[in-house]
């Protein structure tokens, strides 16, 4: 339950703060980006496959 939450605090960071962990620079806008959407999109995809099993 512990995990979920922690996932959950990032689901719900911007893409601004995923990068501001890492604190890059412009040219690491769009890497930053596409992990961070990459990250979301597989937490929504495991949250909606657990949600179809019970």
């Amino acid at each position: 339950m512990n995990k979920l939450k922690i996932m959950n605090k990032f689901v719900a960071m911007s893409d601004k703060e995923l990068i501001g962990l890492r604190g890059g620079g412009p040219r690491d806008y769009d890497w930053g980006y596409s992990i961070g959407k990459s990250i979301r999109d597989g937490i929504n995809g495991t949250i909606k496959f657990v949600k179809k099993l019970f």
